[in-house]
């Protein structure tokens, strides 16, 4: 159940990460892009995801994070595809 619990929390906390940009520009009215700043966030998360899988794997942690980014870069391109 912590397994599950821990999930449940980082896919949350990383899946907020792309809105914060947009609710920042709502609730404050923040001057900018507010897709360029997502689209930075959403990159950073992936390269923090792939950073932390090296705990798991025998991969430096900058390869791991680029091919996180790259994995999550094919599923926006397909899914923009479809």
């Amino acid at each position: 159940m912590k397994a599950a619990a821990m999930t449940f929390v980082a896919f949350v906390v990383i899946g907020f990460l792309p809105l914060i940009a947009f609710l920042a520009e709502y609730l404050f009215e923040i001057p900018g892009n507010p897709f360029l700043i997502s689209t930075v966030f959403t990159g950073a998360a992936f390269i923090a995801v792939g950073a932390v899988k090296t705990n798991f794997v025998s991969v430096h942690w900058h390869w791991s994070g680029l091919d996180t980014l790259a994995v999550g870069a094919i599923g926006v391109l397909l899914s923009c595809m479809v």
